[in-house]
């Protein structure tokens, strides 16, 4: 909705605990970001992904606080920025969020 500026975004990140923003290594317009299955991060130069035990970098869904259906995503009607407003069922929600 237009009201909800930065959260429009696909991919925003929390904020001191209090508030969404845009990442500030994203990379790419709105609209890419938005088609993009994975964050469109660039990192910094000198930084450097990590391989995993399996030898894979990129990115890993992490476990959030809280309840988590069985891909790591919760719903809430909106994005919140408090843990115990989402829930693991998506049922009459309009948002979803997962970590990564």
């Amino acid at each position: 909705l237009p009201h909800d500026s930065l959260k429009q975004w696909r991919w925003v990140r929390l904020e001191g605990g209090d508030d969404y923003s845009v990442h500030p290594w994203i990379m790419g317009t709105q609209e890419e970001c938005g088609e993009a299955d994975e964050p469109l991060i660039a990192l910094p130069s000198g930084w450097f992904q990590v391989k995993d035990a399996g030898g894979n970098t990129g990115w890993h869904v992490a476990v959030a606080p809280g309840e988590c259906d069985e891909d790591g995503w919760q719903y809430a009607i909106d994005l919140y920025v408090t843990a115990s407003l989402y829930s693991s069922n998506p049922a009459l929600c309009h948002c979803r969020r997962r970590m990564w």
